[in-house]
């Protein structure tokens, strides 16, 4: 067995606690599936959820996935992607404003900045954050 299909076989979604350092809930991706139909709507259903901060990848960002997220008072983090055309454009425009209005980044709530070395590679990541994207791109 190949160590490729060996991963695809025991692929696992995790709800993670970072505080205690444990996993909440894990569910096994079937072969033949993704997590995305399976595994991510079990898991936004756990009432653990509600005060939490959910972090999903682009590929997780459905409406269903995203609305039942919403519905569970949590903070989310959800990647985006170009092919989100819409909501893309909206945000894209929120952001444009936000640095017309504030040019200088100043680390704090609405900007954090991280240098460092992993992975064989040196990483500079930068994130911004507005909230309530409605009322800012208004």
């Amino acid at each position: 067995m190949s160590e490729k299909s060996l991963f695809f076989k025991l692929s696992t979604l995790n709800a993670w606690c970072t505080e205690a350092g444990l996993s909440l809930e894990q569910y096994h991706v079937d072969a033949k599936s993704n997590e995305i139909s399976t595994a991510i709507p079990e898991l936004v259903k756990l009432p653990e959820l509600s005060g939490s901060l959910v972090t999903i990848d682009a590929m997780g960002y459905q409406k269903k996935i995203t609305t039942a997220i919403f519905k569970k008072n949590t903070d989310y983090l959800i990647a985006l992607k170009g092919h989100q055309k819409k909501l893309y454009g909206e945000l894209t425009q929120a952001f444009e404003q936000h640095w017309q209005d504030q040019p200088k980044d100043a680390l704090g709530q609405a900007f954090s900045e991280q240098k460092g070395f992993s992975h064989g590679r040196v990483e500079h990541r930068r994130c911004w954050v507005i909230n309530d994207v409605a009322t800012d791109s208004q």
